[in-house]
C-alpha cells in the first residue's frame, strides 16, 4: 500500500485537509492523522477508516500506476462527452475602450480583418454546430458570444439562437446560450427577445465606478459604469438570467468591496459573481504587466470570495476536478471569428497562424494547418513539469492556449490552477461548515 500521489494536503480551520485531486475524495483529520496517512500507518485507523481511504484513492496498491488512470480519465473527456461548446465571435468591434483589452494585441496579418459576422457566416455557424452535435452523439449543446461587444452585431446573435432553438427542440437536445456583454449595448428590446430563450448574460465589471470608468472608459473617454447599472436593473426588471464577470488585477482589487456594496444596494442579494485575474498577455505593456497579479499572488482571490459571499453574492467557481482543462480542449469545442475561421482557444482568436480551419458553405470544418492536431495531440503525462504533479487532475495541464502564449508552444503547462485549487477547497469548507 502507498500513498497516492495526487493528495493535497491543506490546513483548514485547526485541522487538516487531505484532499485527493484524481477522485474528488476529501478526508479530514488532525496533524497526527495527517502522518500517519502520508506514511501509510494502518495502525492508527480502524478497518473502516482504511477501507474509506483505499475506497477514495487517498491510499493505493503498490503497484497501482495513477499516471495510467488520469490518462484514460483525461482522454475520455477529451474525446466522448455528450455537451458540444461553440464559441462565436460575431464582431471585433467594441465601444469601449479598456486599458488590458487583448484585442489590440491581435495580429491581423496581410488585408484589412473582417470587423462583424456576416448573415451568411451565421449560418456556417449554425450548420456547423449542428454538425458538431450530430457527429459526437452530444445531447447537449452550448453557443457563446462574445467579441468585442457582441451586442454590435445583435443579428447574428439572433440569427444563431432562433435557428438552434427551433432545431434542438425537433432533435430533443438541451439547448442554452452564454452571452458575454461589456453592458453597454445591450437594449429592452433585445432582452424582450431572447427572453424566450434559455440565454445566459455575463456582464464585466472591474471595481467601483471611479476605477471602472479609469480601466473601461467608452472611446471617447467617458465613464461606463451608469450605463452598466442600468442594464442590470434591465435584466432584473425582466427576471433575465444573468451575473457579474470582475476581471481582478492590483490596481482595483480594493475598490471590489464598494462595487459590491454598490451591486447590492441598486441590484440586490442573490446576483451570480465570478472573479478572473487579468492574465498578461504577450505585448501587453509593461505598465499593464505590472498590474496583474504574480502566480503566488492569485490566492488573493480568496479574499474576494469570502467577502461576497458574506454579502450576499453566489460566487462562482471553476470546478475542483478538470481532468481536460476546458471544452475547447475537446474534440466538441471551438472558437469562431467574424470571418468563419475557426480557432481552439480565445487567447488565440485573430492570430491568423494559430487557426484549425476555416467553416465551409455547408458548415464543415476545412482544416487548413497541422494546428488542429498540434492542439488535440497535447497530453499533460508528456509535460515534465505536470507528468508528476499533484494538482494535474485538477487542472488538466492548464490552459494550452496560454501555455503558447508563454513558450511559443502547447505542450508546456500553464500552472495557475496550483495556487487556486487549495483555496477553493477551503472556501468549499468553509461554505459547508455553514450548513
Amino acid at each position: 500500500m502507498k500513498v497516492s500521489q495526487y493528495n493535497i494536503y491543506i490546513p483548514a480551520d485547526g485541522a487538516y485537509v487531505v484532499y485527493n485531486t484524481l477522485t474528488g475524495a476529501l478526508f479530514k483529520t488532525n496533524k497526527e492523522g495527517i502522518g500517519a496517512i502520508q506514511e501509510v500507518r494502518k495502525e492508527k485507523f480502524n478497518q473502516e477508516t482504511i477501507q474509506d481511504l483505499k475506497k477514495n484513492g487517498i491510499w493505493v496498491d503498490d503497484t497501482v500506476d495513477e499516471r495510467k488512470t488520469f490518462q484514460v480519465f483525461h482522454e475520455h473527456y477529451k474525446y466522448s462527452g455528450n455537451r458540444a461548446y461553440i464559441c462565436s465571435y460575431v464582431t471585433f468591434k467594441c465601444d469601449l475602450a479598456c486599458e488590458y483589452c487583448y484585442l489590440e494585441y491581435f495580429n491581423f496579418p496581410g488585408s484589412k480583418p473582417v470587423l462583424s459576422m456576416s448573415n451568411e457566416t451565421a449560418w456556417r455557424v449554425v450548420d456547423f454546430a449542428k454538425n458538431v452535435v450530430h457527429d459526437n452523439h452530444c445531447s447537449e449543446l452550448v453557443t457563446v458570444f462574445t467579441g468585442g461587444e457582441p451586442f454590435l452585431n445583435f443579428s447574428a446573435i439572433s440569427t444563431i439562437i432562433k435557428k438552434l432553438d427551433n432545431w434542438a427542440k425537433k432533435q430533443g437536445v438541451n439547448y442554452q446560450s452564454i452571452i458575454f456583454s461589456n453592458g453597454t449595448s445591450l437594449t429592452e428590446d433585445m432582452i424582450k427577445e431572447l427572453s424566450r430563450y434559455n440565454v445566459f448574460f455575463q456582464i464585466t465589471l472591474v471595481g467601483a465606478a471611479p476605477i471602472h470608468n479609469k480601466k473601461r472608459p467608452y472611446k471617447s473617454g467617458r465613464g461606463s459604469y451608469n450605463t452598466i447599472i442600468k442594464t442590470l436593473e434591465l435584466l432584473k426588471d425582466y427576471k433575465a438570467n444573468f451575473g457579474i464577470r470582475v476581471d481582478v488585477d492590483k490596481e482595483n482589487f480594493d475598490s471590489i468591496e464598494e462595487m459590491l456594496k454598490d451591486l447590492t444596494e441598486k441590484i440586490g442579494r442573490g446576483l451570480y459573481i465570478k472573479f478572473f485575474p487579468i492574465i498578461p498577455e504577450p505585448k501587453m505593456s509593461p505598465s499593464q504587466t505590472k498590474l496583474c497579479f504574480e502566480l503566488n499572488e492569485l490566492g488573493r482571490l480568496s479574499m474576494l470570495w469570502d467577502l461576497a459571499r458574506k454579502m450576499g453574492f453566489k460566487v462562482v467557481l471553476a470546478p475542483l476536478m478538470k481532468y481536460v482543462y476546458c471544452d475547447y480542449h475537446t474534440n466538441r469545442g471551438y472558437i469562431i471569428d467574424p470571418d468563419g475561421d475557426v480557432y481552439k482557444c480565445g487567447v488565440a482568436v485573430g492570430v491568423k497562424e494559430r487557426r484549425i480551419g476555416n467553416l465551409d458553405s455547408s458548415g464543415r470544418l476545412m482544416m487548413c494547418s497541422h494546428q488542429y492536431y498540434d492542439w488535440m495531440s497535447r497530453s499533460p503525462l508528456l509535460i515534465e513539469k505536470c507528468r508528476n504533479c499533484e494538482f494535474l487532475p485538477a487542472c488538466g495541464g492548464g490552459c494550452a492556449g496560454v501555455a503558447h502564449n508563454i513558450h511559443s508552444t502547447y505542450h508546456m503547462s500553464d500552472c495557475r490552477e496550483r495556487y487556486l485549487t487549495p483555496e477553493r477547497i477551503k472556501f468549499y469548507l468553509r461554505e459547508r461548515n455553514k450548513k
